[in-house]
């Protein structure tokens, strides 16, 4: 009985330490992206007297109140060479007569709409794309999500990355916005305070491999290098494998200097639950050791761990304190330096990260995620089956 003691006391001390440990680690990286909040600097870009035309994609797949401004803000472009190419499922989408009304209200402007889907296909926003893409003109081509709103000089700068003849794509960094509802504002605070400042890490640590969703673009020639459109349509992570093909092609991933603005609509905590879920168990199937790590971006539950493992030691309850105040630092230091406008309690951010965490726990229950009305089943890489609806 007393070696059974032993060695449990010493499985305790050794796990004890290991959570120390990853807390202490979890802290470092909290410093290193309160940093890179601190130095982001948006990279201003003048007119140039050559601009490439650019074909801007726009899936859409129904409508909410905020549709019509988030789709006019692209409309609302200064630049001088480009179209939108408005894509929906079929011709009973209620998106429709949103995109119409655009395109009566900008006869100067070249606009068309794409109404169809790829059925071979199981991605159900690259099935549309593939419709989407005969219609294109320019050799930029720009993917945004209906979710998305920028300001007047968005393709000014991502245009400005493609000047380099080395850049294969350019991605976007985004924030969130919310309406005054604890679901919608604890699904803004993940994208505003874990995301961005984890997406300001990976950039700052080396070169990009993979693009982020919100807003990407792509020359149109790699596109078709690197297997086109067609070679996203079973893959869930259809961003992440742009980025990383092209990446793979031997071209490099821009980060444009301007952040793009998407909105949260999940309007409670459970479909709010699935969509992180997901996001998360296709993070881990197309990057499985960097979702792992991102466990240390948890600080706060990674210290209460620590503090029930050592009883709550001076050590790890001054964890905790660190722990909270660094999350603390950088809620604010989103708002001041990347100019997020949110008006989020401070003090959801302990639980906020606790969730967070909950999360990524959830991610390796299982490989079946629900998307849009259908359940599919994530395979290693990010191939997506579909196995029924819900």
């Amino acid at each position: 009985m007393a070696e059974m003691t032993i060695s449990d006391g010493i499985v305790i001390a050794i796990i004890s330490t290991i959570s120390l440990v990853a807390t202490v680690v979890s802290l470092g990286y909290l410093v290193f992206a309160l940093a890179c909040i601190v130095l982001w600097r948006e990279r201003g870009a003048e007119h140039r007297a050559h601009n490439p035309g650019i074909s801007l994609f726009k899936p859409v797949r129904g409508a909410n109140d905020r549709l019509y401004d988030n789709l006019k803000s692209f409309c609302d472009q200064d630049y001088p060479n480009f179209q939108i190419i408005f894509g929906v499922r079929d011709d009973r989408d209620s998106a429709l007569p949103v995109i119409r009304r655009l395109i009566d209200e900008f006869p100067g402007l070249d606009l068309k709409l794409s109404i169809g889907w790829d059925e071979n296909a199981s991605n159900p926003k690259v099935a549309t794309l593939l419709v989407m893409e005969g219609l294109a003109d320019h050799d930029i081509w720009v993917i945004a999500d209906s979710d998305v709103s920028v300001r007047p000089n968005f393709l000014v700068a991502v245009a400005a990355e493609f000047v380099e003849p080395d850049i294969g794509a350019v991605t976007c960094l985004y924030t969130a916005s919310a309406e005054p509802r604890l679901s919608l504002r604890f699904g803004a605070m993940a994208i505003n305070e874990w995301f961005l400042p984890s997406a300001l890490v990976a950039a700052a640590l080396g070169s990009l491999e993979f693009c982020f969703g919100a807003a990407m673009a792509v020359r149109r020639d790699i596109l078709v290098e690197i297997g086109g459109f067609s070679a996203l349509a079973n893959n869930l992570a259809d961003d992440f494998m742009l980025g990383n093909r092209v990446h793979r092609a031997g071209y490099r991933v821009a980060l444009a200097g301007q952040l793009v603005e998407t909105e949260v609509t999940e309007k409670n905590l459970s479909s709010m639950l699935l969509r992180e879920v997901r996001w998360g168990r296709t993070i881990r199937a197309v990057q499985p050791a960097s979702y792992l790590g991102l466990a240390l971006t948890h600080g706060i539950p990674l210290a209460l761990i620590s503090c029930l493992l050592t009883s709550f030691s001076t050590l790890a309850l001054g964890l905790v304190a660190g722990a909270l105040t660094l999350r603390l630092v950088i809620h604010y230091a989103v708002r001041h330096f990347l100019g997020v406008e949110d008006r989020v309690i401070p003090w959801l951010t302990p639980l906020r990260d606790c969730w967070g965490f909950l999360v990524w726990l959830l991610s390796y229950a299982r490989r079946t995620v629900d998307w849009r009305g259908c359940r599919y089943r994530v395979e290693r890489g990010g191939s997506m089956k579909p196995i029924g609806t819900r």
